[in-house]
């Protein structure tokens, strides 16, 4: 029982060290930039010794997976105050919210992407936290009344976040602007909905739509 009760304390603390860690290195990031985020200046941030943080995080390429994993909880952390207006009106906010800070040029996060991937996507790391994020959101929907269940949340969820996967990939090769990169965000997130809606409720999201066709379409003379 004690081997057991040991073995417990020792994840118990390696994981406070790797909450610690993570919290000291986007410090770093925030201040320095992502070349600054380096295994020695992270043990001195965090006041642990560089054996402490090897032995959480194995390499700066796993320190910086790690962050990027983590940041779908941190927007969550970072979210303003919830917006006035209905659940719709909320769900926006929040998805603006992101693009914006992600995108505006003193944001550390790009370069951080940049650093970490792999492949062409970044989606295998962050989908999983961000389809769990967008069930719920679906699933505030459904109790509201505003779906017809013809499909459920999780399902929704899953074509939302991964319409929306390669968006920020797109937008850090340069292959959309950051305005089309907001729209498409809105528009991945609606167009789904509005197959959902009950007809009475229809209206309202058709209207969002109508607003974000506005802002992604030259305007016709």
């Amino acid at each position: 029982m004690s081997d057991v009760n040991d073995l417990d304390g020792r994840s118990a603390r390696k994981g406070a060290s790797r909450q610690r860690l993570l919290e000291s290195a986007f410090e770093i990031l925030d201040r320095d930039g992502v070349e600054a985020v380096t295994m020695r200046k992270l043990a001195d941030a965090a006041k642990m010794s560089p054996k402490t943080v090897y032995n959480v995080f194995g390499s700066k390429a796993e320190l910086l997976n790690a962050m990027l994993e983590s940041l779908p909880n941190r927007q969550v952390s970072m979210r303003p105050p919830q917006m006035k207006g209905d659940l719709l009106d909320e769900a926006l906010a929040g998805f603006d919210f992101v693009t914006n800070d992600w995108t505006q040029p003193a944001s550390p996060i790009p370069s951080l992407i940049k650093a970490t991937k792999r492949t062409g996507q970044i989606a295998p790391l962050m989908l999983p936290k961000v389809r769990r994020g967008l069930t719920k959101l679906m699933e505030r929907f459904e109790k509201k009344g505003w779906t017809d269940g013809s499909i459920p949340a999780p399902i929704l969820a899953d074509r939302i976040a991964y319409a929306n996967a390669g968006l920020f990939d797109a937008f850090l090769d340069d292959a959309i602007t950051k305005k089309g990169l907001w729209a498409n965000h809105r528009l991945n997130f609606l167009i789904p909905l509005r197959a959902v809606c009950i007809e009475d409720k229809r209206p309202r999201i058709t209207t969002a739509i109508a607003a974000t066709l506005d802002h992604l379409l030259p305007t016709s003379e």
